[in-house]
């Protein structure tokens, strides 16, 4: 009798002389000193009995499998994926990364059995019945693993984002460009967005001067989700402070201001003057409309003038074309005055 391990119900096995035909081990059995393990191959699905000492590892990498223990007197490792395999001491050894601890570990392969995974149940129209339950916590685990490789500072948000937040904002910060137009549907939270994007701008210290222009009702809106949210102190323009000349600009790094005191005449000037700022976003950005053949508005005039205060402007909007073609152009051409003549181009 053989003291090698004997694969078990759901092993994966392959020969020698065919190491890419795969089975799967459904029983075993002893024939005078011979243990003969019975294994279903392939497609085929034929079934055939084989001595153990002919039948090598059929896990490949990326395989998902569950760690079967021998006794009773060792607990299972859990579900793991395989990451390798090789033959260690004339062994057949698996590498397996373990999902509970994120242990690797060299097992035996007839250690191990084979799990349906997401890809094999999405093939063969299986489903488990919490199913969708672990595709939501997967989907969830994968976005918050996202935004930690974007911040590393999850934990000193007291915020819960949403997967497709997360993934917008890791978009962002992946990205080679600097200005992005939002345009989530309203409700989709564009305000969180907005801090986590800066909270991750923070982080690699490219957000230290930041403008944010919206309607007046919303301001105190945006202070309070940036202070309580993401730990951000904005103050806003004409409510907290006031500024009479450009040197004093060098006090304030975070600021909110409604966009029709801005652009009037009495503040306009002052924020011409306000020096680079690292991120301007501008909320409610399809009112910044400038219509061909006609005056430009003082909130046009005042986006051009802070365009060119910043590499970085965020634009943020619910409705961004409103079936008006030319207005659309213009506002994109606003954000990526680069694009002028593919705009131009496309809208001919």
């Amino acid at each position: 009798m053989s003291d090698r391990p004997i694969p078990g119900p759901g092993c994966w096995v392959s020969t020698a002389s065919k190491p890419k035909t795969l089975g799967i081990v459904v029983g075993d059995r002893v024939r005078g000193n011979e243990i003969e393990i019975q294994v279903r191959w392939g497609r085929s699905g034929i079934t055939e009995w084989h001595k153990l000492s002919e039948l090598r590892n059929g896990f490949r990498t990326g395989n998902v499998v569950q760690d079967r223990p021998r006794s009773n007197t060792r607990k299972t490792l859990g579900m793991a994926s395989v990451l390798t395999w090789r033959e260690i001491a004339g062994r057949d050894m698996v590498l397996a990364q373990f999902y509970q601890t994120g242990e690797s570990r060299w097992l035996p392969f007839e250690n191990l059995v084979r799990i349906k995974d997401a890809s094999h149940r999405f093939l063969y129209q299986e489903a488990a019945q919490d199913s969708a339950d672990r595709f939501r916590l997967k989907g969830l685990a994968y976005a918050l693993d996202s935004w930690n490789q974007v911040t590393g500072a999850l934990d000193r948000l007291d915020v819960d984002p949403l997967p497709h937040q997360i993934d917008l904002v890791h978009r962002i910060m992946a990205s080679d460009h600097a200005n992005w137009l939002i345009a989530d549907d309203v409700g989709l939270g564009k305000t969180i967005e907005v801090g986590l994007l800066l909270a991750a701008l923070r982080r690699r210290r490219q957000a230290r001067r930041v403008l944010i222009v919206c309607p007046a009702g919303i301001a105190r809106q945006w202070q309070d989700e940036m202070r309580y949210k993401f730990n951000q102190d904005f103050r806003i323009y004409g409510w907290d402070f006031l500024v009479n000349q450009a040197s004093h600009w060098a006090t304030y790094d975070r600021v909110i201001v409604s966009i029709d005191r801005a652009k009037s005449d009495n503040h306009a000037p002052i924020f011409g003057d306000s020096g680079e700022w690292d991120v301007i976003v501008f909320d409610e950005a399809h009112h910044l409309s400038k219509i061909p053949n006609q005056a430009v508005t003082q909130r046009y005039r005042l986006a051009e003038t802070l365009r060119s205060h910043t590499d970085r402007l965020i634009f943020l909007t619910g409705t961004p074309h409103q079936g008006r073609d030319p207005q659309f152009i213009n506002l994109l051409m606003l954000l990526r005055p680069d694009l002028q003549e593919r705009f131009e181009r496309i809208y001919s």
